[in-house]
């Protein structure tokens, strides 16, 4: 599509190199798809325990969430104190 702005070209380097990446991200995409795994295992109505893998499933999902958010946060407050200098 080749969007881009002229904030958003100034951000991209800084956020690249000034802020080092979390593993965060990785943990939160990690839970997402083992959650989605699960949960279109449990679809299966033949399995023993579908609704026990439908509750962790969706668990999962929750702790994916948090962990997204917990990865907002930690980026904003460093890329924070870059675009303060």
């Amino acid at each position: 599509m080749n969007l881009g702005t002229p904030f958003g070209a100034f951000l991209d380097p800084v956020a690249d190199k000034a802020v080092a990446v979390n593993n965060l991200g990785k943990w939160k995409t990690a839970t997402q798809m083992i959650a989605l795994t699960i949960l279109l295992a449990a679809r299966d109505g033949s399995l023993v325990g579908a609704g026990t893998l439908a509750y962790s499933g969706v668990l999962l999902l929750y702790i994916s969430a948090w962990l997204a958010l917990w990865s907002l946060v930690v980026y904003v407050r460093k890329i924070w104190k870059v675009l303060l200098r």
